[in-house]
């Protein structure tokens, strides 16, 4: 390898392996079945492939057209039609997480899902024989909810197999990997030995063997939301370390060989590359130690040979050999991220060259320029940017280096020192988590303009001669002209009728800073949908929340959103009744239609229904109405009730919908809300057939999920 890169430059043999990944993952055999887009994208890579090879001398063009080509290969593999599901599964284990493993083939890798109280006794390096029923990744029922399909790219399965029939195994302890298997877990039995607090052992445990299984949801969640979630995962930063720690051992043991300085630096060099490939085989193949250990050898490989080396050089080859492994990687946010931070810290590599006498310096402008170049990944996959990581992992940073030494003394020495240290330090660790998780929600950055600045920023302040400087910063300003002139303009009222199973939630955004929720679904699940759906469109309090009537299905969520958001005002059936009219901000008005004031009505019955107008769009709200309170509604109403969309009573049971009450409305679309395979049989088929003779679309969230419409712009 160390050859190859001082003879080619590392950008034409990226785009060298762009061309081969393709032939060699097996997508020759699959070209007849491509969507009609990838038939789209597929000439525009050919074009880009053979530009790239005309103008491979000048640099500009060659890396913009990589980049190209690079997003076009993501592209056209994200858009391979997936493997049909067959009922037998036979490979080797690859991987175990709590109550599920991973069986590769050479036709790919399923995840195979147990029950928790019997879980399957398999070990990883064992051969399998998995008969089940077979599915394929489920899309995202809500807008923001996790999309399965990228799940199960990140973790390099095709399909998942639940509640399995039959499971044969073939018991092979020999193999290195169910070796290196044992030898975590004796590391992760020893380490919870020695550190008394769970939570402190399951993080040593994470840092040290690459397998996060053991962290309590609350620990991610804290990690998560003050944006130091990547110090859980074994990254740049340990890979480093340890590869540090590897080249300073092999050139002090072969200092004293009786050979020459270029002999000592082949033999240090070639001792590092097998060290560090051995440390990625321990800690696993994720994106980020692939990419960190690639780096490494390629650095140590052109150390070896006495060569001049760039980390550039070593980013470009580590991208290559991630692109030809897994070319479906390419899009998900593990591989995308860590590609992304490294490119920004090696943009600002001399300014930080200069500030090596100053590491607490340094460290800040780490964290800054890692959140700058991730800042549009994270905004596009998670729906915000935590800034507070910015904050943050100066202070962590200098801490992980003693964490990993001192979490390694654990297994060795017997005394207590080490064990309280390590307690100590990483006790330290999740109060800077804890501090962080609890800043304001104004240090998470949500937008759709997150996706454009951060990387003009780094364009302009990125280290460069005056007269290129000037250059960037205009082309970031004609650049940032654009995307503001080109900007959507806010929609006037963005409707969405979330998918929350057996129950109701609705989220109304009004010109994109005026919320309301009416319903919350039935569980602390539900809520946390809601939660992600308004913060991912930036909305950080509800202005306004409305129970239709007080059944669980309806306000199961509400509890969570309370504890986790403001709540400006909060109306229900008592508090709001015919003829009252609920202000909006000034930016619009609900209609209470029903129930009446003074009502002794069953619960169902005593639903509110609320009419909104957006623009020259409205829509009919019925929460569960039963077809009393539909005939009241119709007599007291008639008229009004015209609507274009109308969210169906009572999910669609034959106790509402009656014909007079549909007639009337005569919606363009009819959403019904109701979940998959529930006990109730909602909808009703005939119910859905009677509303689509009246109604120009029926929408079911059991079989379409979300239902989502804008109305207007500002």
């Amino acid at each position: 390898m160390a050859r190859l890169i001082s003879r080619f430059d590392p950008r034409i043999s990226v785009a060298i392996l762009l061309l081969t990944g393709p032939i060699l993952t097996g997508w020759t055999g699959l070209i007849e079945d491509l969507s009609p887009l990838a038939w789209v994208v597929l000439p525009a890579w050919a074009t880009l492939a053979a530009a790239l090879i005309a103008l491979r001398r000048h640099r500009t063009a060659r890396t913009w057209l990589l980049l190209a080509l690079a997003i076009a290969t993501g592209f056209l593999f994200i858009h391979r039609p997936p493997p049909v599901p067959v009922g037998l599964v036979k490979g080797t284990v690859t991987a175990i997480h709590n109550h599920r493993f991973t069986v590769c083939q050479p036709s790919g890798c399923v995840q195979v899902t147990t029950p928790l109280e019997s879980p399957a006794p398999v070990h990883v390096g064992d051969d399998v024989m998995v008969r089940g029923t077979m599915r394929l990744p489920h899309p995202p029922r809500n807008p923001y909810d996790l999309d399965e399909r990228q799940l199960a790219r990140s973790l390099g399965v095709a399909t998942f197999v639940e509640h399995p029939l039959w499971i044969g195994i073939d018991h092979r302890p020999n193999r290195l990997t169910h070796r290196v298997a044992l030898a975590r877990r004796l590391v992760a039995h020893r380490i919870h030995e020695r550190l008394p607090d769970p939570r402190s052992a399951s993080i040593v445990t994470a840092l040290l063997t690459g397998s996060r299984t053991a962290l309590d949801g609350s620990v991610r969640a804290q990690f998560s939301a003050s944006g130091l979630s990547h110090v859980l995962a074994v990254s740049g930063l340990h890979i480093g370390l340890l590869a540090l720690l590897v080249l300073t051992f092999s050139r002090s043991l072969f200092r004293r060989l009786p050979v020459s300085e270029e002999v000592r630096r082949a033999l240090s060099g070639s001792f590092s590359m097998i060290g560090i490939t051995c440390i990625a085989v321990w800690m696993g193949t994720s994106p980020s130690v692939s990419r960190a250990a690639l780096m490494g050898i390629v650095l140590f490989g052109a150390f070896a040979r006495r060569r001049p080396y760039s980390p550039w050089v070593a980013w470009w080859w580590a991208l290559a050999a991630g692109t030809i492994a897994a070319p479906e990687r390419l899009m998900t946010a593990g591989f995308s991220l860590s590609f992304a931070a490294v490119a920004a810290i090696l943009v600002f590599l001399p300014t930080l060259s200069r500030l090596r006498s100053r590491p607490f310096l340094a460290s800040i402008l780490v964290s800054a320029v890692a959140t700058l170049g991730t800042a549009p990944l994270l905004a596009v996959h998670m729906g915000q940017v935590p800034v507070s990581g910015a904050l943050t992992s100066p202070l962590v940073v200098p801490i992980m280096a003693p964490i990993l030494v001192m979490g390694a003394m654990i297994l060795v020495d017997p005394g207590p020192f080490s064990a309280w240290v390590t307690d100590l330090l990483v006790t330290l660790l999740q109060h800077a988590a804890l501090w962080g998780s609890q800043l304001p929600d104004w240090t998470r950055l949500v937008g759709l303009h997150v996706i454009l600045w951060p990387w003009l920023i780094l364009l302009i302040l990125a280290p460069a001669p005056r007269r290129r400087r000037v250059r960037r910063a205009t082309l970031a300003l004609v650049v940032a002209a654009i995307g503001i002139a080109s900007w959507p303009v806010p929609a006037s009222m963005e409707y969405t009728q979330l998918d929350v199973g057996q129950g109701d939630a609705t989220v109304i955004i009004l010109s994109g800073r005026f919320s309301v929720v009416i319903d919350t679904g039935a569980s602390e699940f539900n809520g946390r949908a809601i939660e992600r759906h308004l913060r991912a469109r930036g909305q950080r309090r509800i202005d306004l929340l409305i129970h239709s009537h007080p059944h669980a299905d309806h306000t199961g969520g509400s509890r969570y959103l309370a504890t986790t958001m403001p709540i400006e005002r909060f109306v229900d059936n008592t508090r709001s009744h015919r003829g009252d009219t609920l202000d909006l901000g000034g930016l619009g008005r609900l209609y209470v239609l029903h129930p009446p004031e003074k009502n002794l009505l069953p619960t169902n019955e005593a639903s509110l229904v609320l009419r909104l107008q957006a623009e020259s769009t409205s829509f009919l709200l019925t929460g569960d109405a039963e077809r009393g309170a539909e005939h009241a509604v119709t007599t007291a109403f008639g008229p009004m009730l015209d609507a274009d969309i109308v969210k169906v009573a009572h999910h669609g049971s034959r106790s509402s919908s009656s014909v007079p009450f549909i007639s009337r409305t005569r919606p363009d679309v009819a959403i019904v809300s109701a979940g998959r395979r529930n006990r109730f049989g909602h909808p009703d088929e005939e119910i859905v057939a009677r509303w689509r003779t009246y109604a120009d679309s029926v929408h079911v969230t059991a079989q379409h999920g979300a239902f989502q419409m804008t109305a207007g712009n500002q």
